[in-house]
């Protein structure tokens, strides 16, 4: 465990807010519609990539004629209207997580494949968005997780050591990326789809257990 941290980069869907099912609902929808059924577990390897990609992997994988563009169109209207971003939960104890890193003066930026207004929609909504430094949209990278630039943007931006850097993610897709950056990873398994976070260095199952944690407490007075 790093216990001399100063910064958390956060991953947002599925960590942030338990959005995960919706997502794959969505592109279940999308399929259904195209006549093709399939379970969740068929496309979860999708999570933690950006929309383009996943359109990319679903038109390959199923065989589809349309072009990506008209793919990532009809798969945001199923999301939509499966679950309105306004609607989405956030996950147990993360409110108090953030305000309590922000006591300890953590560090904290956003590192997410979804669209940059999403994010901001829900953190405005949530009123954590005064809490983090900057929040960095997969969308504005020519590659996305698995790959490590988003990542390593972040780490450019908090200027501060590997050494003192966390990351909570909890998809595969999103670990490989963030260990291929050199940080030390927390897989968050708090989502109702349980994804594989073996590779991360250290697994999780809700926040208060990360906020007793030696790395936290060690910034706590009463510690």
């Amino acid at each position: 465990m790093v216990h001399n941290f100063k910064g958390i980069i956060f991953d947002f869907d599925g960590v942030i807010v338990d959005s995960e099912l919706f997502f794959l609902q969505s592109i279940q929808s999308y399929l259904q519609n195209k006549h093709i059924t399939i379970q969740l577990n068929d496309i979860q390897f999708l999570i933690g990539q950006d929309l383009n990609k996943s359109a990319e992997d679903i038109k390959q994988k199923y065989r589809i004629n349309d072009d990506i563009r008209i793919i990532t169109q009809e798969l945001t209207k199923c999301y939509e209207l499966i679950c309105h971003p306004d609607k989405i939960p956030p996950m147990p104890g993360i409110i108090d997580f953030i305000k309590t890193l922000k006591k300890f003066n953590i560090k904290m930026v956003i590192a997410s494949s979804s669209p940059q207004d999403y994010l901001q929609r829900i953190m405005k909504r949530l009123k954590i968005d005064s809490y983090f430094e900057k929040v960095f949209s997969g969308r504005n990278f020519l590659r996305n997780k698995p790959f490590p630039d988003i990542y390593m943007a972040a780490v450019k931006f908090m200027d501060l050591p590997l050494d003192e850097i966390i990351v909570i993610e909890d998809s595969p897709n999103g670990i490989q990326a963030a260990k291929s950056s050199g940080l030390y990873t927390i897989g968050y398994k708090g989502s109702v789809i349980t994804q594989n976070t073996s590779k991360a260095d250290k697994e999780i199952y809700n926040f208060r257990e990360l906020l007793e944690s030696s790395c936290i407490c060690r910034f706590a007075t009463n510690c």
